[in-house]
């Protein structure tokens, strides 16, 4: 029973996060807050450009916000994530899914309601769903789902996934990888911690920062 009610305020916060839009890219009167919590800052190059990455230690908080432009704008957006770049590069991705996106009109979030995650693997989810979701970015609709029926929720498996709706399964294993088949994208993780290290690998990618 209590595994039960657990799964149901997890789904219940999985479906708020992803419906809720995310507050997340800040402009630069942002260095103020930033630089009064004394945080440590290192520069991060993918090879070709050069970002700089700002660790965030705050009332019980710890993350980064990574600073990139955006097209022609030459004002800087800082992007919140829980773990950089240099955190991420252990994680390895399929570098297919970035073009196997690119034409997707929606996508389905989906776990196992067998697996009894808790609300880290719902803020895996969320760092995906601010990214995709945002108008600024892929402004791809993100639902939540499940791989088996579970109450009202929608069905959605990797044999559901089509060119225009993606589906993302969060979901543990044995090794940290992001990992593609058709038009599925698979985030696995050791720990539920290794699948919001997934997520923000997922987002780097896909926006540019990381390869």
């Amino acid at each position: 029973m209590s595994n039960d009610r657990s799964l149901k305020i997890t789904i219940g916060i999985l479906i708020l996060a992803l419906t809720a839009f995310g507050v997340f890219v800040y402009f630069n009167s942002k260095e103020e807050w930033v630089q009064a919590n004394n945080p440590s800052t290192y520069e991060y190059s993918n090879g070709d450009t050069n970002f700089l990455v700002t660790k965030i230690k705050d009332m019980g908080y710890t993350g980064s916000q990574v600073q990139f432009f955006l097209g022609n704008n030459a004002q800087p957006y800082i992007l919140d994530v829980r773990y950089g770049p240099v955190e991420l590069e252990d994680i390895s991705l399929d570098r297919s899914i970035r073009q196997k996106l690119i034409d997707d009109k929606n996508m389905f979030i989906t776990i196992d309601p067998k697996e009894n995650l808790t609300g880290k693997t719902t803020m895996a989810a969320l760092e995906i769903s601010k990214v995709m979701n945002n108008e600024l970015f892929f402004r791809m609709p993100v639902n939540a789902s499940m791989i088996s029926e579970y109450k009202e929720y929608p069905v959605r498996t990797c044999k559901d996934a089509t060119r225009e709706e993606t589906v993302l399964w969060l979901k543990l294993g044995q090794e940290n990888k992001v990992t593609s088949e058709g038009n599925c994208i698979t985030i696995i993780g050791k720990t539920e911690d290794d699948l919001i290290r997934g997520a923000d690998r997922f987002v780097l990618y896909m926006l540019g920062i990381m390869k």
